[in-house]
């Protein structure tokens, strides 16, 4: 209703930037083509410092209401950390996460770089349509 008070922030063209590298290259993400079973790849350094360990692309503890999050180890290995759990997935394995599950996932390997892709399920979820 007061929407008019919001500051607004200006935009940056980044469309054309992909990869993107966060963490003075270290980490990057990469946008996949419309077509692609999957959204983007995250590749990480091997979590063998403090600052690896705390790359801008790790994600904090979440949830998804509406959308089950499928991830997709390409390499090295992932540890998901849900529902009061641990599971480490490694290359060519899958890791689902339901709706409504508090997660988030970082490199276990201190020697190899993570790269996975994900997807969440319904892409477009009905709070979200127009």
């Amino acid at each position: 209703m007061l929407s008019f008070l919001a500051r607004h922030v200006p935009r940056n063209k980044t469309a054309h930037l992909n990869p993107i590298h966060f963490d003075a290259g270290r980490s990057s993400i990469e946008f996949k083509p419309p077509t692609d079973q999957y959204l983007v790849i995250n590749r990480w350094p091997p979590a063998s410092s403090t600052a690896n360990k705390a790359i801008a692309l790790r994600p904090p503890l979440h949830w998804h209401r509406h959308q089950t999050e499928t991830f997709h180890v390409l390499a090295g290995a992932a540890e998901f950390i849900y529902d009061g759990r641990t599971v480490v997935k490694r290359a060519d394995q899958t890791m689902p996460i339901p709706a409504g599950v508090v997660h988030t996932f970082c490199n276990a390997s201190t020697t190899e770089e993570l790269a996975v892709d994900f997807v969440l399920e319904p892409s477009i979820c009905d709070s979200q349509a127009v």
